[in-house]
């Protein structure tokens, strides 16, 4: 955010409902995909004016499902490394076979933030393989548990619905952002998201899932700063 508030844009960020410093963190594990949708619908009333959306990851899921139920405007859509058109069942698979004792962990304890919140784990799942320590250590403590009802609506109970999402906004412009060594969410994965919203995509060669952390932001700040050049700027 201060890297494109540096370089003239209006940016804003908030925090759901059992994160950051919301309300809510006593029932965020029963939190639900609609909840959220709430969450980004009252900030976006808030706005002056319709926001570009910029999402991450899950994020992107409640931005997808944003589109489909709430009945407000936005200038535009970027979906970056996010939760693909057919949900997350692919990512629980890949967990299953590279740590089977964390999903596991999962399902026994309703919890989430272990499966990416220790050193090991989270520079296989969102770092790239040169980041150091200096870099990485800073971020664990900031790792959260996440609601385990929005886990199962990414899985089968409330999947994004591009067809439906795209016709509701025609003419909405749209990005894919994705990163070539992303292990959560592939490339192929990417493309298929963009194409099934006729957006345009990008893809970061080198780059993992945490693109705004990664060791290589840069090239994915640069490649939205161009999409936002091009359609808003």
């Amino acid at each position: 955010m201060p890297w494109f508030a540096a370089h003239g844009w209006d940016c804003h960020a908030f925090s759901l409902r059992g994160h950051g410093d919301s309300g809510g963190r006593d029932q965020l594990r029963w939190a639900s995909a609609g909840d959220y949708v709430s969450d980004l619908a009252q900030v976006v009333r808030q706005m002056p004016a319709p926001p570009v959306l910029v999402a991450h990851s899950m994020g992107g899921y409640v931005a997808q499902r944003f589109l489909l139920e709430a009945d407000l405007p936005v200038a535009g859509l970027a979906l970056l490394a996010s939760v693909p058109a057919h949900g997350a069942l692919l990512l629980v698979l890949r967990m299953l076979a590279y740590a089977p004792l964390d999903i596991v962990r999962v399902v026994a304890t309703l919890s989430t933030r272990d499966v990416v919140a220790r050193p090991t784990r989270a520079r296989h799942w969102l770092f790239s393989e040169d980041i150091d320590d200096e870099a990485l250590l800073p971020v664990l403590p900031m790792i959260q548990d996440e609601s385990f009802r929005v886990l199962l609506d990414t899985l089968v109970l409330r999947l994004p619905a591009p067809k439906r999402a795209r016709a509701a906004h025609p003419h909405l412009p749209m990005l894919v952002l994705g990163g070539g060594d992303d292990r959560v969410f592939s490339a192929g994965e990417m493309r298929a998201l963009a194409a099934a919203y006729r957006a345009e995509c990008v893809i970061l060669p080198g780059c993992a899932h945490d693109l705004m952390l990664d060791t290589r932001w840069q090239s994915a700040a640069d490649a939205l700063a161009s999409w936002l050049g091009r359609c808003f700027g």
